[in-house]
């Protein structure tokens, strides 16, 4: 439906806001049947853009063979992480889904100019509903996000799948970064995913099924008064919550939260953690 492109001597000075408006079963067919390569968005494509700013706007049935079936971006990088480079506020996603990654919203930084950075995407108040991304890396039922830091506050995300990683949202931001991963995290405040999935719909890649609800691996996790209700990794790790990171200071608190009959094929019905640190409190896992 809309394309932002200011060209590639742009120097990323251009910004693109998007209010109160609604995206009905648009649809944007890069590549081809076969092709996990492209750049999607059905709805709205943000392309070598500073920011992007979507509010109030509804899409309903928006689709793409690759990278966002409603919204895509690709961003500059910022050093500072109160900058929001990509905010999504009081926005409804509804059957939104990607052949390949991100069935609703696909954010990628431009690696030409990944340096430090603290490139931020905020979701606010939005609702992700039977959202879906398929086979050949189907990764991030609702949200694949290559940022390294991303907020996610009073949101819910229900009956999204993903045919590979993080049923409602896979991101992967690893320490062989450096400076970018030092300023890596994740955090999730108030928000409700349920029967979300990471499952082997198509029997492709039987090695890469994480986070029922989320897989990240990112620097810092946190997670407070957050529900998880009926989220299932089919193949592998993290019934709900794949928390990666490995790498020395990396750290998950998952504190005031809800996991309600999460179940994962191997470890971690609930949360797999492979932090350095893991702080769990308030909670209740049954």
């Amino acid at each position: 439906a809309i394309f932002a492109y200011p060209g590639n001597n742009n120097n990323y000075t251009y910004t693109v806001s998007v209010k109160g408006s609604s995206f009905i079963e648009c649809s944007a067919k890069t590549g081809n049947k076969q092709s996990t390569s492209g750049f999607g968005g059905g709805g709205i494509c943000a392309y070598k853009v500073k920011g992007l700013t979507v509010e109030a706007c509804t899409f309903d049935a928006c689709d793409t063979l690759c990278g966002g079936g409603a919204v895509a971006a690709i961003v500059k990088n910022t050093t500072t992480v109160d900058n929001d480079t990509v905010t999504i506020n009081n926005c409804s996603f509804n059957q939104c889904n990607c052949k390949a990654q991100a069935g609703a919203l696909a954010v990628y930084q431009d690696s030409n100019t990944a340096s430090n950075s603290a490139t931020k995407l905020s979701v606010i108040g939005s609702t992700f509903n039977n959202c879906s991304s398929g086979t050949n890396n189907g990764s991030g039922g609702a949200i694949q996000c290559y940022l390294p830091c991303m907020a996610f506050s009073n949101s819910s995300f229900t009956d999204c799948l993903a045919g590979k990683e993080g049923g409602a949202i896979n991101n992967f931001f690893a320490s062989k970064y450096g400076d970018m991963w030092s300023k890596s995290s994740l955090t999730v405040e108030n928000c409700t995913f349920t029967n979300c999935r990471a499952e082997d719909r198509y029997q492709a890649d039987q090695m890469q099924h994480y986070g029922g609800a989320i897989n990240t691996k990112v620097k810092t996790v946190t997670v407070t008064n957050s529900t998880f209700t009926d989220c299932v990794s089919t193949l592998r790790e993290g019934g709900a919550l794949h928390l990666g990171g490995i790498s020395a200071g990396s750290a998950a608190t998952i504190t005031g939260s809800t996991f309600k009959n999460c179940m994962a094929k191997t470890s971690g019905g609930a949360v797999m953690a492979s932090t350095e640190t893991l702080t769990v409190s308030d909670s209740f896992f049954y």
